[in-house]
């Protein structure tokens, strides 16, 4: 019974130290992906208007 109970208190430890990196990390990467999806939105759809997100003319490539 003693075992059990250090293995759980065990596994409580590992997870009060691991889930607050994990959600740093998880928060991190989340506005890393959202920033990059609405800068590629703002940038197709400037394009798609002729511009560019600077505001110059879209120059095409052949």
């Amino acid at each position: 019974m003693m075992l059990l109970s250090i293995h759980i208190g065990a596994i409580a430890l590992l997870i009060a130290i691991v889930a607050p990196i994990a959600y740093q990390i998880g928060k991190k990467e989340g506005i890393r992906v959202t920033k990059n999806y609405y800068e590629e939105q703002q940038d197709s759809h400037a394009t798609s208007q002729g511009t560019t997100s600077q505001g110059s003319p879209a120059i095409e490539h052949l």
